[in-house]
């Protein structure tokens, strides 16, 4: 879950299976990793939470979201004098590091965040049928340290009415990044789970194969997969996966390789989990695309997905009931009746690569789609976005800098602070980044390029800022370096009034501010600048900016005059020192 793996124990019907925290120290045995990873939920966490400066555990819990808390006093119905939970790891070298475990309530607190969304829960007289909670979240450790001892946060040690408790099922070491012989992980290919869709021609997935073609932005001999089931609501029982590369469309060079977890070629995932496959010998070249293949035995009405994705995606279904072609060495089965493709992905979230010189990723967190479901908006299906751009340029140049792992985070009408639930956008920057971002592995960089669908949505120009300025610390404080891209123009779009616009520009002037030369650096690139032209018609001093529609290649406005065309995109990839995008140095 969240790139950890959890162990837990036979707990049988007799026993507990959580442990409440209070101030226990737990040995760990000189384990390292990227982050200490907590699976729990609280009881009685009725006190608003208030983020604290400092605190990096990710997801960040949104101020007043009903969390457990200590030194509480109940007075007059409400909790007074609350601290929030904070625990101590220590290092093998001696030295403490303190954390926050803001954990919210398991019914009353929130269920966007919530790694796991259970339908009931049990009492000692019966049974309750309504959500009920687990979350994990992430501590960042020291880098390259082994960990002695993790001290929980000092709460109540037993389950007590009206006591806020903190209980923790499981914890785990984060360490996606160490591959076998010791190697390093690259993420070469990304796309993260939207929420749960159906085709509407195809109706519930039944024992069908998903095949799906990711293309590479770095070369290795060795691959993993990530597949996900985090949003998900069923479990899903794969028994046949496997790879090949890609001859093309939906047909491989060659018959496709069993792919194993465990040492097993069937696995079930369940509602909310995540798995990595065992390393496959395979040679995938960047800008080449491997074909992954899963077969879905069990019926899902409704299947994880990431949908608007990127040129370098592209999934095929075969028709339900049409059984096991994950070993097809043709595309024939997703051709005909009852099949679909197009630039989705279900499942496949994640591919990574053991590359030759062991090279950091990169995550472009922004996929520059405004509104692609709005009557009237043009975003391009087939458009090349940023990580397509920025992962062709470093794949050519010849100014010597390596070929860094390009991995798209992006979802469609994303926002930075605000869950959309069900439907187009799924959950904010802030509730996704750990699964989507922080996990990635090698990470070293992240490419901000979000915040206009924020701001054609409404959102003022402080509710953003302070979004943005959230995500800043949260990946600094997880050593990783910054680079943002300003706001491109929406004027002359529906949504973008005056105001709307003069809120894009402050959201500019933050980002400007933001430079910031200590390690991790943060740094921004004028994106603004790249695209922009005058409006001849706007009476404003100075008249405001609009995308420039001039004839190719100048040709930056899709025709909602809010959305890129692919010359947009590449004039803005364009404008990035290619160097700047690896680690400081």
């Amino acid at each position: 879950m969240d790139g950890a793996t959890f162990t837990l124990p036979n707990f049988g019907s007799a026993s507990g299976d959580n442990v409440m925290a209070a101030n226990q120290t737990i040995k760990m045995n000189g384990t390292s990793g990227q982050a200490l990873v907590f699976l729990g939920f609280s009881t009685y966490g009725f006190v608003g939470s208030q983020h604290q400066d400092g605190d990096n555990t990710s997801p960040i819990v949104p101020d007043n979201t009903n969390t457990s808390a200590t030194n509480c006093s109940l007075g007059d119905g409400t909790y007074e004098d609350c601290i929030t939970p904070k625990g101590s790891i220590t290092y093998g070298d001696h030295t403490a590091q303190p954390f926050n475990l803001t954990m919210p309530d398991w019914v009353y607190g929130s269920d966007t965040l919530a790694a796991v969304t259970l339908l009931h829960r049990n009492t000692p007289s019966t049974q309750q049928t309504r959500n009920t909670n687990i979350y994990a979240f992430a501590v960042p450790l020291k880098a390259g340290a082994t960990l002695d001892s993790v001290t929980l946060p000092d709460l109540a040690d037993t389950a007590r009415q009206y006591v806020p408790g903190l209980h923790i099922i499981s914890m785990a070491v984060r360490d996606t990044t160490t591959a076998p012989s010791g190697a390093t992980w690259t993420g070469t290919w990304g796309a993260p789970t939207e929420e749960r869709f159906q085709f509407s021609s195809m109706g519930a997935f039944r024992n069908q194969t998903i095949r799906m073609a990711t293309t590479a932005s770095v070369s290795g001999n060795t691959v993993r997969l990530r597949l996900s089931n985090a949003l998900g609501t069923d479990p899903l029982t794969l028994d046949h996966v496997t790879v090949a590369s890609q001859s093309q469309g939906a047909v491989p060079t060659s018959t496709p390789a069993d792919v194993t977890f465990g040492g097993s070629k069937s696995v079930v995932i369940p509602e909310g989990g995540e798995l990595y496959s065992d390393p496959i010998p395979i040679r995938i070249n960047a800008g080449s695309a491997l074909l992954t293949s899963v077969h879905l035995v069990n019926q899902v009405t409704y299947l994880v997905m990431h949908p608007w994705a990127a040129p370098d995606t592209l999934g095929y279904v075969s028709a339900v009931g049409s059984g096991d072609h994950t070993a097809d060495a043709t595309g024939t089965a997703f051709t005909g009746t009852g099949t679909t493709w197009g630039r989705f992905t279900d499942i496949l979230t994640e591919v990574d690569v053991v590359a030759a010189d062991n090279r950091p990723s990169v995550s472009i967190l922004g996929d520059g789609l405004v509104n692609t479901r709005t009557t009237g908006t043009t975003a391009g299906y087939n458009t090349p976005r940023f990580s397509n751009d920025l992962s062709a340029r470093l794949r050519t140049n010849t100014d010597g800098t390596p070929v860094y792992g390009i991995v798209a985070s992006g979802i469609e009408n994303n926002y930075l602070g605000t869950d959309q639930g069900a439907g187009a956008g799924g959950r904010s920057v802030l509730t996704r980044l750990d699964r989507d971002v922080l996990s990635i592995p090698g990470l070293s960089t992240v490419v901000v390029t979000q915040g206009l669908e924020d701001i054609v949505a409404g959102h003022d120009d402080v509710d953003i800022d302070s979004a943005l300025g959230l995500l800043r610390k949260q990946l600094k404080g997880w050593g990783i370096k910054v680079i943002f891209t300003t706001l491109t123009p929406c004027n002359g779009y529906s949504a973008c009034t005056a105001t709307v616009d003069q809120n894009r520009i402050d959201t500019n002037t933050w980002i400007t501010d933001q430079l910031d030369l200590t390690t991790p650096k943060v740094s921004y690139v004028d994106a603004e600048s790249a695209v922009a032209v005058p409006n001849p018609a706007s009476t404003t001093d100075p008249q405001a900016l609009m995308l420039n529609a001039d004839p190719a290649p100048s040709d930056f406005d899709s025709g909602d005059h809010v959305n890129l065309t692919e010359h947009g995109y590449s004039a803005i990839s364009n404008s990035f020192d290619l160097a700047s995008l690896g680690p400081d140095t």
